[in-house]
């Protein structure tokens, strides 16, 4: 499938390009979960870049299940303070903390697959917030 189209870089506005990326961004989502847009002016990518990390109550990633694309300071407001026993990490680097407010320990997670807090280095049920770096 082509999600897009090729145009001289004359033609468009910044301001264009934000609404385009916008529309691609809600129609590829129907088709793509996790995705990247980018856009080629005069042999100049630019990429527009989600991460994502996925905190899951039980290990093996069994039980309820966050899904974030940005940093969180307090996990309770999310209902996962203390619960997190499983993570996966879709895109980005992420910092996940023992502690609110990104203090405490800490532990750097890169792209992959963290099925019980030994894979990331932590202790059950520690988590109180992460952070995108």
């Amino acid at each position: 499938m082509n999600y897009g189209r090729q145009v001289n870089a004359n033609q468009i506005s910044f301001t264009s390009l934000l609404t385009a990326a916008y529309f691609t961004f809600c129609s590829i989502e129907v088709c793509f979960k996790y995705y990247s847009i980018f856009a080629n002016f005069s042999n100049k990518i630019i990429y527009f870049y989600f991460a994502q990390i996925i905190l899951f109550e039980d290990v093996e990633f069994g039980g309820k299940k966050l899904e974030l694309e940005t940093s969180v300071s307090k996990l309770s407001v999310h209902g996962f303070n203390d619960i997190v026993s499983s993570i996966i990490v879709e895109s980005g680097t992420w910092f996940v903390f023992d502690d609110e407010g990104f203090s405490g320990p800490s532990y750097r997670l890169t792209p992959g697959k963290y099925p019980n807090p030994g894979s990331w280095g932590g202790n059950d049920d520690e988590l109180s917030s992460v952070k995108q770096q």
